[in-house]
């Protein structure tokens, strides 16, 4: 799977732009791993694997409670994708491999 390693991703949400590190370690149709932002971290996440999507969820508490489900794509060295933070609309989320 392209999307294992480790990513430099920044996030463009209504309140401001969001730069993290995402570690992704699959195992079959399933992956683990951290996530570290401006939010803080590093955070455990876990997900699923369909190609080269990875889907996942988490409940944040910085700078403010809210939970985001992230849906993501890698291709080669480059990850695109989004993120809704509870009831807002998805933000655009990008990475390149670190």
């Amino acid at each position: 799977m392209s999307a294992a390693g480790t990513w430099k991703i920044a996030i463009n949400l209504p309140f401001g732009v969001q730069d993290g590190v995402l570690a992704v370690h699959p195992a079959g149709e399933t992956f683990a791993g951290h996530l570290a932002s401006s939010f803080g971290g590093p955070q455990e996440i876990s997900g699923k694997i369909q190609g080269d999507t990875l889907r996942w969820s988490t409940q944040l508490t910085q700078p403010l409670p809210i939970h985001m489900e992230f849906i993501v794509t890698a291709h080669g060295d480059e990850m695109t994708g989004e993120v809704k933070a509870g009831d807002l609309a998805p933000s655009p989320l990008r990475g390149v491999r670190a």
